[in-house]
C-alpha cells in the first residue's frame, strides 16, 4: 500500500510539474501573439505615414502645376500689354511726326502767301505812284510789267516744284511706315511661334516626368508588396520550425512521463487553445484568371469596359481622372467599368491606381 501511494503522490507531482509547464508555453505563446499584433500595428502606423507623405508630395506638385501656369499666363497677358503699348506710342509718334509736317508746309505757304500779297500790294502803290509817269515810262513799264509775270511764272514754278518735292517726300515716308510695320509684324510672328514652341516643349517634358515618376512609383509599390511577402513568409517558416519544436518537445516530455509503452494507458493530450489560436491566415494572393481576359470581358460585360481594360492593359496603370480624359466617359461610366473589372480579377487598385493583374 505505501509503494502505491508513492506512486500516485508522484504521478501528482509528475501531472502538477505538466501542469505548470503547459501554463509557462502558454504564457511563451500569448507573448509571441502579443509581439506579433505590435510589430503588425507598427507596420499599418508606417504605411498610414507613407499614404499621407505620398499624398503631400502629389498636392505640392499640383500647386508648383498652378503656379507655373500662373506665371506663363502673368508673362503672355504682359507681353500683349508691352506690345499694344509699343505699337500705338508708334502710331501717336508717327501722327505727331505728320501733324508737324502737315503744319510746317502751311506755316511755308502762308509765308508765301503772305510774300506774294505784300509784293503785289506794292507792285499796285507802284503802278498807282507811276500812274502819273504811264504815258512817259510806257516802254518802261512794259518791260518792268514782263519781269514781273517772268517773276511771277517763276516763283508759280517753284511752287509746284516745292509740291511736288512735298508729295514725294510723304509718299517715301509712308511707304518707310508700312515697311517698318511688315518688319515689326514678321518678327512678332516669329516670336509669339518661338514661345509657342517653347511652351509645348516644356509641357512635353513634364508629362514625361510624370509618367517617369508614376512607373518608379508603382516599381516601388511592387518591390515593397514583394518584400512583405517573403517576410510573411519567413515569420511563417519560423513559426512551423518553433511548432515542430514544441511538438518534439511534448513527445520527449510524454516518453519521458508515460514511457514508450505506456500508450495505452496514457490519456490522448489535448492541443493547447493557444496554438490554435495563433494559427493566421496567409494573405490571399491575387488569383489569376482561370480563362483568357478576352472570354471573361465578353461575359456580362458593361459600358466601356473592354476599352477601359485594354487602355489600362496599354498603359501599365491608369488613374480615374486619366481614363475619363483618355477615353471621354463619365465618372459613373468610369468607375461601373472599373468595379466590374475588379470584380472579375482583372485589375487591382493600389492607392488611386488602377493596375493589370498579368
Amino acid at each position: 500500500m505505501a509503494f502505491q501511494e508513492q506512486w500516485e503522490l508522484e504521478a501528482k507531482k509528475r501531472q502538477a510539474q505538466v501542469q505548470a509547464r503547459k501554463q509557462k508555453i502558454q504564457a511563451n505563446l500569448a507573448e509571441l501573439q502579443k509581439q506579433r499584433q505590435t510589430k503588425a500595428v507598427q507596420v499599418r502606423e508606417k504605411l498610414s505615414v507613407f499614404r499621407e507623405n505620398l499624398a503631400t508630395t502629389e498636392e505640392s506638385r499640383q500647386q508648383e502645376e498652378n503656379l507655373r501656369a500662373a506665371k506663363r499666363q502673368e508673362f503672355c497677358e504682359s507681353l500683349h500689354r508691352h506690345t499694344e503699348i509699343f505699337l500705338t506710342n508708334s502710331a501717336r509718334d508717327r501722327q505727331l511726326s505728320a501733324q508737324k509736317m502737315a503744319e510746317e508746309l502751311e506755316s511755308y505757304v502762308s509765308f508765301l502767301q503772305e510774300r506774294t500779297r505784300e509784293f503785289l500790294e506794292q507792285t499796285a502803290t507802284n503802278r498807282r505812284e507811276r500812274a502819273a509817269q504811264l504815258h512817259e515810262d510806257l516802254a518802261l513799264f512794259e518791260a518792268a510789267l514782263a519781269a514781273v509775270s517772268e517773276q511771277r511764272r517763276q516763283r508759280q514754278i517753284e511752287l509746284e516744284n516745292l509740291k511736288e518735292k512735298t508729295q514725294e517726300f510723304l509718299s517715301v515716308r509712308h511707304l518707310e511706315r508700312l515697311e517698318t510695320k511688315a518688319e515689326l509684324t514678321d518678327k512678332l510672328t516669329i516670336f509669339r511661334e518661338d514661345l509657342r514652341s517653347g511652351v509645348q516643349t516644356y509641357l512635353q517634358e513634364l508629362e514625361l516626368k510624370r509618367v517617369e515618376r508614376a512607373e518608379n512609383l508603382q516599381g516601388f509599390l511592387q518591390k515593397s508588396q514583394s518584400d512583405r511577402t517573403a517576410a510573411v513568409k519567413a515569420l511563417f517558416s519560423r513559426f512551423a520550425e518553433y511548432r515542430r519544436q514544441l511538438n518534439e518537445y511534448r513527445d520527449a516530455l510524454q516518453a519521458e512521463v508515460w514511457g514508450t509503452n505506456a500508450e495505452e494507458i496514457k490519456p490522448q493530450p489535448q492541443k493547447p487553445a493557444t496554438v490554435a489560436a495563433l494559427k493566421v491566415e496567409m494573405p490571399k494572393k491575387i488569383e489569376k484568371p482561370k480563362s483568357e481576359p478576352a472570354a471573361i470581358l465578353k461575359s456580362n460585360a458593361v459600358a466601356f469596359e473592354v476599352e477601359v481594360y485594354h487602355y489600362i492593359l496599354q498603359k501599365k496603370g491608369a488613374r480615374l481622372l486619366e481614363l475619363e480624359t483618355a477615353l471621354a466617359i463619365n465618372r459613373i461610366q468610369a468607375v461601373d467599368a472599373l468595379r466590374s473589372l475588379v470584380q472579375k480579377n482583372l485589375i487591382v487598385q493600389r492607392d488611386r491606381l488602377y493596375i493589370p493583374v498579368n
